[in-house]
């Protein structure tokens, strides 16, 4: 008897299949990414946006302390008047870093139109030894401590003759300020009343602080 021979079918090779994205997954798929990338982006300059408002904001309370301190110690020390008389002197010399602040500014902080109320300012820019020869330099110097504050366009407003001050405007996204609505786009921030209001503040990257805001209040100021 001859034994059995047993004959194996052949294993047929196995094939390996790799499913790859359809046109239409990696349209969605870049569609997402594209989204939140948007919405990053969005979100961060918002972020961004808001810091630089906060910052700027802290700096004009500082400058505010720094002046209000300096000018008390003028008045406490007897040189508050020749401080003005300083400043009516730039003022007649025609220069843009000191002059009165106008009716409309008063208007909106409450001050009776007789009082008298000035301003020092600074342009963003100034080389040190130009900032040097200004008056707000010369106010607030000693209280400061950071020189990249003055880094920025900067404006004191206050009444020389009993050394309170009224407020500050700072940015450091403007090159200057002028007293229209101005937003910045040129460079130059308007400061009217309409500009001071928070709403436009943070949209214009204004940093502002006032009376209103302060312990220091004029006493014929009738703003809330």
């Amino acid at each position: 008897m001859h034994p059995q021979t047993i004959i194996q079918k052949p294993t047929p090779p196995k094939t390996t299949t790799t499913t790859g994205l359809t046109m239409v997954e990696l349209i969605v798929t870049l569609a997402i990414l594209g989204i939140l990338l948007s919405v990053s982006a969005v979100g961060l300059l918002n972020y961004t946006k808001h810091a630089a408002y906060k910052r700027n904001t802290e700096y004009a309370q500082s400058i505010f302390t720094a002046a209000q301190s300096a000018l008390t110690h003028y008045r406490v020390t007897g040189k508050l008047e020749s401080f003005k008389t300083n400043l009516d002197t730039d003022f007649s010399a025609g220069t843009n870093n000191t002059g009165s602040v106008s009716a409309a500014i008063k208007q909106y902080a409450g001050i009776t139109e007789n009082r008298s109320l000035y301003y020092i300012y600074i342009p963003k820019g100034l080389s040190q030894s130009e900032l040097k020869n200004t008056p707000l330099y010369e106010l607030i110097n000693n209280y400061i401590y950071d020189n990249s504050i003055y880094q920025a366009a900067i404006r004191i407003e206050f009444d020389p003759s009993d050394g309170t001050v009224l407020s500050v405007c700072y940015s450091d996204q403007a090159d200057q300020f002028n007293e229209s609505n101005d937003n910045g786009e040129t460079g130059i921030i308007g400061i009217a009343p309409a500009n001071r209001a928070e709403e436009i503040r943070k949209k214009i990257i204004l940093g502002y602080y006032d009376t209103a805001l302060s312990d220091q209040r004029p006493s014929d100021s009738t703003r809330p």
